[in-house]
């Protein structure tokens, strides 16, 4: 048996970065004269690089994290600087105890019955509650029906819904893969058999299906201020 051997690349060599620690954002260009000096050597002698995510560099050396989705973005963005043929994101589903620690990892919608057996139906739903709103089943899912997996949207309408509340994708994670049109699966983790959702340019939707998802924000009230001669512009207040 044969392996294809791999190294572990830490992202601060090849990811530069804005200055905002805790939420900087991946310089594309800069970014991808480090990959073409460190990652593409690599493949070249049939290496695979492991690079983990989440930080890196600003242009002056010092370390800065990207935030919430970093790890998804940094997947993008070494996807984008390699010219990679598609961008797979997997992802991991679990359940949470009632305190809201990590119970167990699922592979994908299994309802909970194990955990209601020894414990009192009130404690037994809130557990199920904790469970619903924990997981994200797998790729992007309709929130009515978790068990159905949206197979293919757009870029913007990803990246619409990761803005407005859908947490299994960050918006910035979008952007990389629409400047030289990548394909994004998102996957899971525990089964690699299921296609998953594809996130692909608009004009490759197919429009008898004009309306994908719809999410909404709780909690948001909106008001609208309209000038004498202008059209009512909607802000949240």
């Amino acid at each position: 048996m044969s392996f294809t051997p791999s190294l572990c690349h830490l992202p601060v060599k090849i990811l530069v970065t804005t200055d905002e620690s805790s939420n900087a954002e991946p310089l594309l260009d800069e970014t991808q004269i480090k990959v073409d000096a460190n990652l593409k050597p690599l493949l070249a002698e049939g290496k695979i690089p492991m690079v983990s995510g989440y930080f890196g560099r600003n242009t002056d050396g010092k370390l800065m994290t990207l935030g919430r989705g970093g790890t998804d973005l940094t997947a993008a963005v070494v996807g984008y600087a390699l010219n990679a043929d598609e961008i797979n994101l997997y992802k991991v589903e679990y359940t949470q105890t009632e305190d809201g620690w990590l119970d167990e990892w699922q592979p994908g919608y299994e309802a909970p019955t194990a955990h209601c057996s020894p414990i009192t139906p009130t404690q037994c739903l809130r557990v199920l509650v904790v469970w619903l709103l924990a997981n994200r089943w797998i790729g992007i899912v309709h929130d009515a029906e978790p068990t159905v997996t949206i197979p293919v949207m757009s870029y913007d309408i990803a990246a619409e819904l990761a803005h407005f509340g859908k947490k299994v994708l960050h918006p910035s994670t979008v952007f990389p893969a629409i400047r030289k049109s990548i394909p994004i699966f998102v996957k899971n983790n525990y089964d690699h058999s299921h296609p998953g959702t594809k996130i692909i340019a608009g004009a490759d939707i197919d429009l008898s299906q004009p309306v994908i998802s719809i999410t909404s924000m709780y909690d948001t009230a909106t008001r609208c201020l309209r000038g004498r001669f202008s059209s009512p512009r909607p802000q949240s207040i």
